[in-house]
């Protein structure tokens, strides 16, 4: 069976709960990156090498190499996005930023090229039929219950052998989600992310 797996914030790593920008950004664009819904022209506004501060705290003083922040926002090192471009070669477009911190982490506040993902479009890949689904309010539509163990299928004729994307929810949610492959990549990885649902993919 193939399996895929919804990502979720390591709270024991800790997680970029907001971002500065030197020098400062429009405050639309700064929070529409924060949110996941930046627009094509408004992240070509950001300067390349921008620079880009978070004001999390570390607990093991060090940096994880992929960091997610508490709303849609992934961070990549250099070593992150060469194996995602390995198995997904030219789908994902990121922007390059160089990464600063308030505090020192590993003895250093400047922690040098980082890269920005621009959040791909949202697939609408969920099997409601074989899917334990809340119907909402009319304007969530759809949640997913809290049991994480509850049943989720994906169809697999959407994903198209993807390995990092997001899943249509309802129209003010969607998920991170990635295949097999990647969560090993992941998981040898120090990472704020972890995985959180495991995902039937029929």
């Amino acid at each position: 069976m193939d399996v895929a797996y919804t990502l979720e914030n390591d709270l024991e790593v800790n997680t970029p709960i907001g971002l500065k920008y030197n020098p400062p950004i429009d405050e639309v664009t700064a929070a529409r990156v924060s949110f996941g819904s930046a627009s094509a022209d408004e992240l070509s506004s950001i300067p390349d090498n921008q620079e880009v501060i978070i004001p999390a705290f570390y607990p093991e003083n060090r940096l994880p190499q992929l960091m997610g922040g508490v709303l849609e926002f992934l961070f990549f090192s250099k070593n992150i996005r060469e194996n995602l471009d390995r198995l997904e070669p030219g789908v994902h477009k990121f922007k390059t930023v160089r990464l600063l911190s308030e505090k020192p982490i590993e003895n250093n506040t400047n922690h040098g090229v980082w890269y920005l993902l621009l959040p791909p479009a949202s697939i609408d890949c969920i099997d409601e039929k074989n899917t334990e689904i809340i119907k909402g309010l009319p304007i969530e539509k759809r949640m997913l219950p809290s049991d994480k163990e509850s049943k989720l299928q994906l169809i697999g004729s959407k994903i198209r052998n993807r390995h990092l994307w997001r899943t249509y929810l309802n129209h003010k949610k969607s998920f991170y989600t990635c295949s097999e492959e990647f969560m090993n990549v992941i998981e040898n990885e120090h990472s704020s992310l972890r995985k959180s649902r495991t995902c039937e993919i029929v």
